[in-house]
């Protein structure tokens, strides 16, 4: 569910957590400001003073693993999660073009470790702004 779920809208993925930095930086040979996130959570805007756009924004993630109605780990998994969503300009507006995503699952079973990889890319294109 989590790996196959569509990037939400940038103002709901910024206001997740405040500023905690932000730096120079290049983002695909363009020059930006990459602004890290509590949480987990970077985006990347071009430097523009006029109309800074958002180029991207990449989320990270843990997952703990499932644990029974006292607490206790159960099934062993935990896992990590790694998003990377990609913008557009779009009337005036910063709307997903693609989205990349990686999932990785730790479980442990009979006293072996197994790690599990989901990976999901999505492209969007013809936006439709009304």
């Amino acid at each position: 569910r989590e790996v196959l779920r569509p990037p939400g809208l940038p103002g709901r993925l910024i206001s997740r957590g405040e500023p905690v930095e932000a730096a120079n930086d290049t983002f695909a040979g363009q020059p930006a400001w990459r602004v890290t996130f509590g949480r987990g959570g970077q985006a990347w805007f071009t430097r523009s003073a006029a109309s800074p756009r958002l180029l991207a924004i990449r989320v990270e993630g843990e997952r703990d693993g499932r644990r029974d109605r006292h607490g206790r780990e159960r099934g062993g998994e935990s896992g990590r999660l790694v998003r990377e969503i990609r913008y557009v300009r779009v009337r005036g507006l910063d709307l997903p073009a693609s989205a990349d995503t990686q999932f990785t699952i730790r479980q442990r079973r009979r006293l072996r470790e197994y790690f599990v990889t989901l990976t999901a890319s999505a492209g969007y294109s013809r936006h439709v702004v009304r």
